[in-house]
């Protein structure tokens, strides 16, 4: 009986390097259109995540669910209801720039690519 135990050992390593990498599950957008849709490489590559709203997020270390996406961004897309505010620094410090709705930034501008630490997301206002 023993002598299965290397070929069982074997077996169970094989399977484990074949698996990809887990990854941590998505966030789910919120259904009402306020959120940032946001990715780690420009053009919407890499990683990807939601951060959802209305809600200050004065860092972004720890985002709900453990996710961490302090100085990550480099691409994003804000949802057809959100307005948002990136900021270089935590606590809304540092250099700002505001975001519209239903915008998608392919890139981001020099001076907050890669540095977001901070984010502000409102939901518009709603006129019908």
């Amino acid at each position: 009986m023993r002598s299965w135990y290397p070929v069982l050992v074997v077996l169970m390593i094989a399977a484990c390097a074949s698996r990809p990498p887990r990854q941590q599950g998505m966030t789910m957008p919120s259904p009402d259109g306020c959120f940032v849709q946001v990715w780690d490489a420009p053009h919407f590559g890499g990683a990807a995540d939601y951060i959802n709203g209305p809600r200050e997020y004065a860092n972004l270390r720890d985002l709900p669910g453990g996710r961490k996406w302090s100085g990550r961004i480099r691409s994003l897309r804000i949802g057809p209801e959100a307005l948002a505010t990136v900021h270089a620094d935590e606590h809304f410090r540092g250099t700002s720039v505001r975001l519209n709705k239903g915008f998608e930034y392919v890139e981001l501008p020099t001076s907050i690519k890669g540095e977001i630490e901070s984010l502000q997301i409102e939901c518009a206002v709603r006129t019908e």
